[in-house]
């Protein structure tokens, strides 16, 4: 089965298991301008994908809390992550362990700021991490760096005014034409 998701905010939801704010098991599954804020995950995921191809894509996952021992805050599996914004997420009780970008064995992600977040920025265990940017995450920006790529920026992508949720980029970002090349990535 297919579901989609565009143009949707999803804050404030609470959720003890899986998927604070998204889960989807099987199929394939696009999230697309979505808002992610202000969720509560007990086990893993703000958005969090199992046996489903996913994409997740021109989103912005801000503000989020995963609970200690929780494992990730965007985990899409075996699909497409890029053009994202994952800022500010939280873990209770400070668990350095957790992951805010994580895929389990193959995928593709790019073009993706990771900042300010506990835990891991990008946990590379498997699939293509190239041409994100992270900055300020509190265990590491890229975990198992050797697999995370050759293109991947650590610096401050100097957004407009990230604490009023505008995450546009000044013109002097080192974020600005550093994305992936190939046309479908640019958004």
């Amino acid at each position: 089965s297919e579901s989609t998701l565009d143009r949707v905010e999803l804050t404030d939801n609470v959720s003890t298991g899986w998927g604070g704010a998204v889960y989807a098991s099987g199929g394939d599954v696009t999230l697309t301008h979505l808002w992610a804020e202000g969720n509560q995950v007990g086990t893993s995921g703000v958005i969090a994908t199992f046996d489903a191809e996913a994409t997740l894509t021109n989103s912005v996952i801000v503000n989020n809390s995963v609970a200690p021992g929780g494992n990730y805050v965007v985990g899409t599996g075996e699909g497409l992550t890029y053009n994202n914004v994952i800022a500010g997420n939280l873990t209770s009780g400070g668990d350095s362990s957790v992951k805010n970008v994580a895929l389990a064995s193959y995928g593709l992600v790019y073009n993706n700021i990771v900042i300010d977040n506990d835990g891991y920025g990008f946990y590379c265990a498997g699939g293509t991490f190239e041409y994100n940017l992270a900055h300020g995450n509190g265990s590491d920006d890229f975990a198992n760096e050797p697999s995370c790529g050759v293109v991947n920026l650590q610096s401050d992508p100097l957004f407009v005014y990230s604490a009023a949720g505008d995450f546009a980029l000044e013109s002097l970002s080192p974020a600005v034409d550093a994305g992936n090349p190939a046309s479908g990535y640019n958004d």
